[in-house]
């Protein structure tokens, strides 16, 4: 096991020792570049227009949880005749078995229908505000002038276990950028303007 905690550490340095030179190497060449960092993460999560996304969803969540308990509730009173009320082979046993059947499927249909229309449009919508993410990162880069805008990942180093350390220090691209290049908040802001003209405007 030693071995093989060694033996990853070593490749694991190697090849971020690696980057690093090819990092230096790329930056002789091209010269000085002007630099800002973005945290992506904090900005999609923590702007307004996700903020209120997240209620919508939570919104229409419930919903879909009401309505499939209340086919829920239709189907169990149905098996309650069939199991202590109706003779069981009696036609209208066989009958109130086929509605159990029904409101079974109908069940499944609705849950499973709501949840990939869900699905498709949070992604539409998530694409929609990345796009709106990247265009105003492109607009702040040209009017500061910046060569290079990258995404500065808040990574613990504290985490689970070896694994999740060493995918972690794999995954981290930025280990140091002083807070002056920092552009988090000034993106921040700005979406949520364009989103409060956005809403006035509808």
């Amino acid at each position: 096991m030693m071995k093989k905690v060694t033996w990853m550490l070593t490749v694991l340095l190697g090849v971020l020792e690696c980057s690093f030179c090819l990092g230096q190497e790329a930056a002789e060449v091209a010269g000085p570049l002007k630099i800002g960092v973005v945290n992506v993460s904090k900005v999609l999560t923590e702007c307004q227009e996700n903020l209120d996304r997240e209620k919508s969803i939570q919104e229409k969540q419930d919903q879909i949880k009401a309505k499939i308990q209340e086919l829920e509730t239709e189907a169990n009173e149905i098996r309650n005749e069939l199991e202590n009320v109706l003779k069981p082979g009696s036609p209208e046993s066989a009958a109130r078995m086929q509605e159990w059947f029904n409101k079974m499927a109908l069940k499944e249909a609705y849950e499973k229908g709501q949840m990939k229309s869900l699905e498709t449009d949070t992604q539409v919508w998530t694409e929609t505000l990345y796009q709106k993410f990247l265009d105003e990162v492109s607009r702040m880069a040209r009017q500061k002038g910046l060569t290079l805008v990258l995404n500065k990942d808040e990574m613990s180093v504290r985490q689970r276990n070896l694994d999740d350390l060493l995918s972690m220090i794999r995954s981290r691209r930025i280990l140091y950028s002083a807070p002056t290049l920092d552009l988090t908040a000034e993106i921040l802001e700005n979406l949520d303007k364009a989103y409060e003209k956005e809403k006035a405007g509808k």
